[in-house]
């Protein structure tokens, strides 16, 4: 098997490389003269602007984060290449955060500035980070963090691995899931340092609080707002040309809020501000999937949910109680946050348990442009807490304004810390596993689910047990779910390869598969052309399950499929980095490689 390439860093050269200069920026990837896997510009900046010994960690930790922003610039057009990346970058930024909880979420948004220098890199970025629309967003649970960074701190030089991150025990956790749904003008890196600071207010507020012994899970529901930052770049790039040098660096600082914007800026976000939003249907289905697999687990969810998001997080909340669907609604909860309107389809449970409806600031002029605001809490702070390298945020609008208010901030996290006892847990449908697979689907009468576990047992409507796992959940009259898990007692090494068939129906249908492996959550949504009664299995993705044999450790790998269909005894193309082929079924996968470990 071959393991995807990974960017090698090498250790911290004792000479710089000379400024490539205006050179630098005539290509797409750069230069790197020394080979060592970050553009030259980007090692000098990092080197100046971290110059002291004790900064070594932190330079170590941001020279591999950009190692992986490369690929994830450079591979925008390969979604599940693009998917991969993020992952490993977000394994970085963990790191970086963990190193630097105060300083580094600025860091973060000045290196990507420098990272995004040009007109074209910007928009590579874009493209990538609209791949990741409707995908989950995940942090390194907080005890692995010491174990997944150490490198940086214990190493005076390293080569990049196959990052992991790593659970204390094989079970994975079954408490309540602290959602975020993300605001407008905000990438998916944004929104995971958004979901780290959400997490660390939580968690400290916790301790002494009613929950203070329940362990949470905390996932992004990600929606990816390229074209609102490719309007206001469209916008204001020839007026910032003129005016001042670098200027595309300079933009990513003001989105990013550490470097103050001009005026023009500022209007132009406004204008933007009173466009119609459009909720992406696919993304949507995908933000839901997500919620549904936590949901018929028994789980509650509490979304905290910024600006744009609220418009996911509420269709969420109406398709979670639409007629003929199991209702849901009592397990899942919305703190919104920064809201035009608190109009809901329903005003029942999800408004009723977020304390007192909407969370909105008398300062935020992006709410204050809009055209109509409902029945919200508008409140005012005496101090916003300024992050080290943030200034003043001169809209009023972003997710830390209000999050490091002094009034709006405890009001938020105490509704998120009330909201979760007021939830009904569901009675759960399907068992909880440290592999899962849910599939869902349309109004076709059926969609059958279909693993293969690394003995070669074939787990399916006819032959739910398996060695390992079992089918709990088969569904034959339409829409699903179907649910497949195994538990850490009968977990097998090897990979357990998922595949859907479009057995029956009448016209075009699409799949939806949410796939968990220990803490880690990803969608699929798969198009079926037309049913064919089990002739055609369609590969989704597999889980590679390792075991290392000191520690006891089990190592997941996500290995995704791109070939569209699979005709039984079709030869699979070679695609991305290498096929794993199942020699009894012919069912091709492809790695990508994004892993975590559980013991």
């Amino acid at each position: 098997m071959i393991e995807p390439t990974i960017p090698l860093v090498l250790p911290e050269p004792a000479v710089l490389p000379p400024d490539p200069g205006e050179a630098g920026k005539t290509t797409l990837e750069g230069i790197d003269s020394d080979k060592d896997g970050v553009r030259d510009d980007i090692q000098r900046y990092i080197a100046s602007t971290y110059p002291n010994p004790e900064d070594k960690p932190f330079r170590a930790a941001l020279r591999e984060y950009s190692a992986f922003q490369q690929p994830f610039m450079m591979e925008a057009d390969d979604k599940l290449k693009t998917i991969a990346n993020a992952e490993n970058r977000a394994e970085q930024i963990d790191c970086v955060l963990y190193l630097h909880p105060e300083d580094g979420q600025a860091g973060l948004v000045n290196l990507r500035a420098e990272y995004l220098n040009t007109e074209s890199r910007t928009h590579a970025y874009l493209n990538a980070d609209g791949q990741l629309s409707g995908q989950p967003i995940s942090l390194t649970p907080s005890e692995d963090l010491p174990q997944l960074c150490e490198k940086f701190t214990t190493r005076s030089s390293f080569s990049m691995t196959r990052s992991s991150r790593q659970g204390a025990s094989c079970k994975k956790n079954t408490g309540t899931v602290i959602g975020f749904s993300n605001g407008a003008m905000t990438d998916a890196e944004s929104t995971q340092r958004e979901l780290a600071k959400l997490k660390a207010h939580v968690e400290s507020a916790k301790a002494n609080s009613a929950v203070s012994a329940e362990k949470l899970s905390y996932v992004a529901t990600y929606n990816s707002t390229k074209n609102w930052i490719n309007r206001l770049l469209d916008s204001v790039l020839p007026k910032m040309t003129e005016e001042s040098p670098n200027s595309i660096s300079k933009f990513w600082r003001w989105l990013g809020n550490t470097e103050q914007p001009p005026q023009t800026f500022i209007d132009v976000s406004l204008d933007i501000a009173n466009d119609p939003t459009f909720v992406v249907s696919q993304d949507l289905q995908s933000h839901v999937g997500t919620y549904r697999t936590f949901i018929d687990e028994g789980r509650k969810v509490v979304v905290v949910a910024h600006s744009e998001g609220n418009f996911y997080a509420t269709q969420a909340y109406a398709s979670l109680n639409a007629t003929g669907q199991r209702a849901r609604t009592d397990s899942f909860g919305i703190v919104s946050i920064a809201s035009g309107s608190c109009a809901m389809a329903s005003a029942g449970s999800a408004v009723a348990i977020a304390g007192s409806g909407c969370t909105n600031l008398q300062t935020d002029q992006v709410i204050s442009a809009a055209s109509t605001v409902g029945t919200s809490v508008s409140i005012s702070n005496r101090v916003v807490h300024t992050l080290p390298g943030f200034v003043q945020d001169l809209l009023g609008h972003s997710f830390l304004s209000y999050l490091e208010g002094d009034i709006s901030g405890p009001k938020i996290i105490n509704d998120v810390i009330t909201a979760i006892p007021k939830l009904t847990p569901s009675s759960p449908i399907v068992s909880q596993g440290v592999i899962t697979v849910r599939l869902e689907w349309g109004e076709q009468p059926n969609v059958n689910l279909h693993v293969y576990e690394p003995n070669g047992s074939h787990v399916y409507y006819a032959a739910k047990q398996g060695v390992s796992g079992y089918l709990d959940l088969d569904d034959k009259d339409g829409e699903g779910p179907e649910h497949y898990y195994a538990k850490c007692e009968t977990l097998q090494q090897g990979l357990y390869k998922v595949a859907v068939n479009y057995f029956s129906g009448t016209g075009h249908e699409t799949a939806r598969i949410n796939i968990s492996a220990g803490e880690m959550i990803r969608s699929y949504t798969i198009p079926l052309a037309s049913a064919d009664t089990g002739a055609t299995l369609i590969p989704v993705a597999a889980v590679k399950v390792t075991q290392d044999d000191q520690s006891g450790e089990f190592k997941f790998d996500i290995l995704s499929q791109k070939t569209p269909s699979i005709a039984t005894g079709q030869e699979v193309p070679q695609l991305i980095t290498t096929r794993i082929t199942d020699p009894q079924t012919n069912l091709g996968f492809v790695i990508t490689n994004s892993e975590r470990r559980v013991r």
